[in-house]
């Protein structure tokens, strides 16, 4: 869900006042470092595209 917060934060930062998610597409997973005990494993970080709409209400 990163992904989607990093999206409605981009939107308010450009003034949004909605967002329509018109799609989350899954793109798979890719080693992402040392794993959170620091033995040395990695971890597995998912990708994610969104594709979605900033609407902004102008009277």
């Amino acid at each position: 869900m990163d992904a989607l917060e990093k999206t409605l934060s981009r939107a308010a930062e450009l003034g949004a006042d909605g967002v329509i998610v018109h799609s989350i597409r899954d793109k798979g997973t890719v080693a992402g470092g040392v794993d959170t005990f620091g033995t040395g494993g990695s971890r597995r970080v998912g990708i994610y595209q969104i594709q979605a709409t900033a609407i902004r209400y102008v009277n």
